[in-house]
């Protein structure tokens, strides 16, 4: 019985670990900066930036890495998006 569960939680975990992710990007420039909510805005999506908000100017020109937890469409959905990284282009 032990050998059962195991193998059965071993089996969710690495199906788990092999999930497919849509990966996107988002290149423009800033539309807007809110310093309150710590997220910068392009495109219409907005992300959050925790770190260094203020090397961020507005018509600043970025590339958003983002990751959606949805594998069969590309959805904009905030609770399902991961910023995978944000880039200033110089």
């Amino acid at each position: 019985m032990k050998k059962r569960i195991l193998a059965m939680l071993t089996l969710g975990f690495m199906v788990g670990c092999t999930a497919k992710h849509n990966i996107f990007t988002v290149e423009g420039e800033i539309d807007t900066i809110n310093s309150d909510l710590k997220e910068i805005c392009v495109k219409g999506t907005c992300v959050p930036v925790s770190k260094n908000i203020d090397k961020f100017k507005v018509h600043d020109l970025v590339i958003l890495r983002l990751e959606s937890s949805y594998t069969s469409q590309d959805v904009y959905d905030p609770k399902h998006i991961k910023v995978l990284s944000v880039e200033k282009v110089e």
